[in-house]
């Protein structure tokens, strides 16, 4: 046997796990907890820009909410080769093919790249203003989204390759490299906002557009950090300069077989995201509802980003299973990360019920009452999806491991981008609930959204997928 098809050998670095041995449950949580810090790091960052960038008004809130509602509909094509990055890592690793993994990663950046530098940011700069009027935003928010938007479009070519290469290193069971790298980033997106948004140690205050800034700057540098992980060669994947880096057409192929589905899912949600904002500023309440839905997003992205991380252990554990042929214990992989994050979501429910007035009044600050009331109350309605759509997070992750794309695509635009606009917007313009009938009517969306996925995954049609075998290298040596 050749040595491109051995067990890959441990990193002197990081930790590489094996999902396809040893205790499920075990594994699945060693696999998740650096992704659940990761992402709850995130939220942090997230947090600490909430609660500066709050001193700037509400109009700054809705802004930013704003305008992360139209970046990620542009960007939705790193999300895409991200996943078609890891599912793919994980099946070759999984497969024991080491040297078709460290392939698949040389080719999402050659695609991830090129895309960015002629696609997203051209058709960022050029339809922010426009995309901005789409959804209703007003004059004294586009004052502030515009930069803040323009600014990141530009800067994009530092932001997207660390998705890429993050997802590439979870596909292949090394979770904690992604985390230490992420905490030295946010560590610096906070000190680089704090001295831009306000103005420090001579710089000028920047208001919006310095987080935007501050953002880029540190994921930058976080990039850095990643291509000296890849190029070192001490850790589980590894990039080597001297080798070739022709584009190779049907690794590119797979890539965006798995990963287009779930960019066309991401851009549906990311639009239902961008419906939201436009039905709640057509509510009597209009930008105050909006910067609400901001603050209430904000709280709530703790079990958003817990979800994702499930999504993201699922898929490289079922991944990971199918590249060795162990459909069942695939399965298994599945299921056991919809109760972990079906746990977890009680957990959540209990604190946004408990802890939901003081924490919205802790970023509300000093705005109208009127924002704190209705944050609270968006945290309390929303907080009955909460186990219904991160189950289904889960559940969409182990199905995309399998490499079927398609099933929570089409779930996600049944739900989504059918139910939940239609039934949010009957209940708050027609039926003239306000506020509260948008975010019922995305709890509905969710549970009928689990259903559907728990549904299609336990037919089991997804364990007939073969998307890699020992012996596909991916691309040339």
């Amino acid at each position: 046997m050749s040595n491109q098809h051995k067990q890959p050998p441990s990193p002197r670095i990081g930790s590489h796990i094996d999902m396809t041995r040893h205790n499920l449950l075990g594994s699945l949580l060693l696999l998740s907890w650096p992704i659940i810090v990761s992402q709850l790091l995130q939220l942090g960052v997230g947090i600490a820009d909430m609660k500066m960038i709050s001193y700037l008004g509400a109009a700054a809130i809705a802004a930013v909410t704003t305008s992360w509602s139209v970046i990620t509909i542009v960007m939705s094509l790193a999300f895409a080769v991200a996943t078609g990055t890891q599912v793919l890592v994980a099946q070759h690793i999984g497969a024991r093919n080491s040297e078709a993994a460290h392939q698949v990663v040389k080719q999402s950046l050659l695609l991830i790249c090129s895309t960015t530098l002629l696609l997203v940011t051209p058709a960022g700069l050029a339809m922010s203003r426009w995309l901005l009027g789409v959804v209703g935003a007003d004059d004294q928010v586009i004052g502030h989204a515009l930069p803040y938007m323009q600014i990141t479009f530009a800067l994009a070519i530092f932001l997207l390759p660390s998705f890429i290469l993050n997802g590439a290193l979870r596909g292949a069971g090394d979770t904690i490299t992604p985390l230490v790298t992420l905490a030295l980033v946010n560590v610096l997106n906070i000190g680089f906002d704090y001295l831009l948004i306000f103005g420090k140690l001579g710089l000028p205050a920047m208001g919006v557009a310095g987080a935007a800034l501050g953002s880029c700057l540190a994921r930058a540098i976080g990039l850095m950090l990643l291509a000296y992980v890849f190029l070192s060669g001490r850790f589980v994947l590894t990039l080597r300069l001297r080798t070739s880096w022709r584009i190779h057409w049907r690794t590119w192929w797979l890539i965006l077989y798995i990963g287009i589905p779930s960019s066309v899912q991401a851009f549906a949600r990311n639009i239902a995201f961008a419906v939201v904002i436009w039905i709640l500023n057509k509510t009597p309440e209009g930008s105050l509802a909006v910067a609400a839905h901001g603050l209430a997003g904000q709280v709530r992205g703790i079990s958003i980003m817990v979800g994702l991380a499930m999504m993201s252990a699922a898929m490289t554990a079922v991944g990971q299973n199918l590249g060795a042929h162990k459909p069942q214990r695939a399965s298994r992989s599945g299921w056991a990360a919809m109760h972990i994050a079906l746990a977890f979501s009680f957990l959540f429910i209990t604190c946004y019920l408990l802890l939901g007035r003081p924490i919205i009044g802790f970023f509300a600050g000093n705005m109208d009452p009127t924002v704190m009331s209705l944050g609270v109350l968006a945290l309390w309605v929303l907080a009955i999806c909460e186990p219904f759509l991160m189950s289904s997070m889960a559940l969409s992750g182990a199905l995309r491991g399998a490499g079927d794309t398609m099933t929570p695509l089409w779930v996600s635009l049944i739900t989504t981008t059918g139910i939940g606009p239609v039934l949010s917007y009957l209940l708050a313009i027609t039926a003239a609930l306000g506020p509260v009938g948008v975010w019922l009517g995305y709890d509905v969306a969710s549970i009928v959204g689990l259903a559907l996925l728990a549904f299609k995954f336990h037919q089991g049609r997804w364990q007939q997928y073969r998307l890699v075998n020992s012996k596909t290298t991916g691309a040339p040596r």
